[in-house]
C-alpha cells in the first residue's frame, strides 16, 4: 500500500455549500426536509383537527398545533 506524504486539497474540487445543501436535497422538500412544509393536527384519539403551513418541519410542531387546536395532542409534519 502506498503512503502520501502530503495531502493537498484542490479548492477548484471543494463543493459550495449550495452544492451540499442541494446533494442533501434542501431545497427541493421531501418528507421531514426543508418547506414549504404542512402540518396536520389531530387529537388525543386521533381526530383530524385541521392543518396549518409551516415553512419547516423542525419547528416545535406541539405548540403550533394548540396555537390553532387548542385540542391537538398529535402531530404530523409533510413537506
Amino acid at each position: 500500500m502506498k503512503k502520501l506524504s502530503r495531502l493537498s486539497i484542490n479548492p477548484s474540487k471543494v463543493m459550495k455549500n449550495e452544492e451540499l445543501v442541494n446533494l442533501k436535497g434542501g431545497y427541493g422538500g421531501g418528507y421531514g426536509g426543508e418547506g414549504p412544509c404542512t402540518l396536520y393536527c389531530y387529537d388525543s384519539n386521533v381526530n383530524y383537527l385541521g392543518s396549518v403551513g409551516i415553512p419547516y418541519c423542525h419547528y416545535p410542531q406541539g405548540d403550533i398545533c394548540k396555537n390553532y387546536y387548542p385540542d391537538s395532542a398529535i402531530t404530523h409534519c409533510m413537506c
